[in-house]
């Protein structure tokens, strides 16, 4: 068993940190509705359950992977429409490894997604970046 100081301090190749690797940092995200509406026109769409994704590249498939995020006040109060962006945001932090670069990702949640629990919405999303052939195997 590893605490999780020690989990954290480990180092991995690159001299990058197990902690360094899993944030989620200002590179992984999209920020300018620019970015958002380029994705909208030339991303490729994906609907599962209460999810509509757009995953569109880059640029160059040097840049890092992103993620944006929305979430319409439709699906509910405050509290649960940021609820809903924690967990997205989580499942990509976790996934990024995993995840191809050069990609913008765009997560669109809608309303038959309030109920979805992490472990749904995390194969929910997995199996849309398998199927857009992202995912490295």
């Amino acid at each position: 068993f590893c605490s999780l100081s020690l989990r954290f301090s480990l180092t991995l190749r690159g001299g990058e940190t197990e902690k360094q690797r899993y944030f989620f940092r200002k590179e992984n995200r999209v920020r300018k509705r620019a970015d958002f509406l380029y994705a909208y026109e030339h991303g490729v769409p994906y609907r599962r359950k209460g999810l509509h994704v757009f995953i569109c590249p880059r640029e160059s498939s040097e840049l890092p992977t992103r993620l944006g995020i929305t979430v319409p006040r439709r699906v509910g109060k405050a509290v649960v429409r940021n609820r809903l962006k924690r967990l997205v945001r989580e499942v990509f932090r976790l996934a990024l490894p995993f995840l191809q670069q050069g990609y913008t990702i765009i997560v669109n949640v809608g309303p038959a997604a309030r109920q979805l629990k992490f472990r749904d919405l995390q194969s929910c999303l997995h199996s849309i970046w398998r199927q857009a052939g992202i995912w490295k195997e």
